[in-house]
């Protein structure tokens, strides 16, 4: 229980600020300062439109959450909803801009400007995928639809309802 309840600390004070407001969580954060921090060459300091996902579901899944974690999930829900790209789909791995498709999220969101950004091995960042070489574009999850579970939870967890949880 602890241990559960320092984690949860933990999660909330990593929660990226930005101009005050709480949004998600990076992908990767300095164990001390718990900022977004680099990892691989590609993989920025950034919002993450995927691991977050993990986080918001177990913060959901905690039974009767406090004010900090039920503000935590509802933050966190608000930023997906903002960061949603709609009318874009991945179509045999290749990005599709398609009327009524999607919504999907980038993996990475530039902190401060919700701007997708994409790197090759060489670290530079870019804000288009299309320029991406071919081993980084094909090789690398850059778009999915990651929140879109956990946002049909958050409304059954923010009515109430509970949250099911992954299945």
């Amino acid at each position: 229980g602890a241990a559960v309840r320092g984690g949860v600390e933990c999660i909330l004070a990593s929660q990226v600020l930005v101009n005050g407001a709480p949004t998600v969580w990076g992908a990767q954060s300095d164990p001390l300062t718990l900022q977004p921090v680099k990892a691989r060459a590609y993989e920025h300091p950034s919002l993450s439109g995927s691991e977050s996902v993990g986080v918001m579901e177990f913060l959901m899944s905690i039974p009767n959450p406090d004010a900090r974690v039920s503000r935590a999930v509802h933050d966190a829900a608000t930023w997906f909803r903002e960061a949603a790209i709609p009318d874009h789909e991945m179509v045999n791995r290749n990005l599709v801009e398609r009327k009524d498709a999607g919504p999907i999220w980038a993996r990475f969101y530039e902190i401060g400007t919700n701007r997708p950004i994409f790197s090759n091995r060489d670290g530079i960042i870019l804000y288009e995928w299309a320029p991406l070489e071919d081993e980084r574009k094909y090789g690398y999850a850059w778009y999915g639809t990651w929140p879109a579970r956990a946002l049909a939870e958050y409304e059954k967890w923010s009515s109430g309802q509970g949250f099911e949880g992954a299945q």
